[in-house]
């Protein structure tokens, strides 16, 4: 009994650490899914202990067992980690994620980064990378591109958001849908501060989905929706 009331309580206190250091899309509702939905993914990446290859957390069923993932290659001249939050003069990611491999209409995606600037400059974000191989250097290279695929950013806002211990951070979340659905995303981005300033990232979330209702779904909104009109002719409106 002691036992079992133990491992509810570690699993609570998972629980509300999770729902606690949710990013701002899922908690005032901006992500019209729940985490877990089918179709689905969520990763977070924090600095708590180091620069992390692998999430600190996250949600993917479509890891490839060629590719692993989803992993990130966080760099930067330099690079500290101190106090739960990855410092440099200039940062770069490259972020690799996995996703439901079939042939979907639309695919929606969701980022967010918690950062401190020395500037007023953005983070300049990139959903593609592909490997081409360039002929005359005989040699692959990453060219960032999304042709063949229709992107609409459906969201972006900025906001700050206060520690009362490290004070206030700026919080960049951008969301977008792009179609037909990509099976995998590779998130880019640099920020750059002034020559002698230091930027601090503290965390990163990215959620995705990629779903089609079951034939089963399908059918039964046709029959719904049969049913009505049937309703309606027979009753008037």
């Amino acid at each position: 009994m002691e036992k079992t009331f133990a491992r509810a309580a570690i699993a609570m206190l998972c629980v509300c650490a999770i729902a606690q250091a949710a990013p701002t899309y899922v908690d005032n509702g901006s992500m019209a899914w729940t985490r877990g939905t089918a179709g689905s993914t969520w990763q977070e990446w924090d600095f708590t202990n180091s620069i992390p290859s692998t999430p600190s957390a996250s949600y993917n069923p479509y890891i490839d067992e060629d590719t692993g993932g989803p992993y990130a290659d966080f760099t930067s001249p330099n690079p500290v980690v101190e106090n739960g939050v990855w410092k440099g003069k200039s940062l770069f990611a490259s972020i690799y994620v996995p996703n439901n491999p079939q042939d979907n209409v639309v695919k929606t995606i969701w980022f967010e980064m918690v950062y401190r600037p020395v500037s007023e400059d953005v983070p300049a974000v990139f959903i593609f990378k592909n490997l081409v191989f360039n002929e005359e250097k005989d040699r692959y290279e990453d060219v960032y591109s999304s042709e063949g695929y229709e992107i609409e950013e459906i969201y972006n806002t900025p906001s700050t958001y206060t520690d009362p211990t490290s004070g206030t951070w700026q919080v960049m979340t951008v969301g977008w849908t792009v179609k037909p659905n990509p099976t995998q995303e590779w998130f880019t981005f640099t920020l750059s501060g002034a020559t002698t300033g230091i930027i601090e990232v503290d965390s990163i979330s990215i959620d995705t989905l990629c779903a089609v209702p079951a034939p089963g779904a399908i059918l039964l909104t046709g029959l719904g929706v049969s049913a009505v009109g049937i309703l309606r002719r027979r009753f008037g409106s």
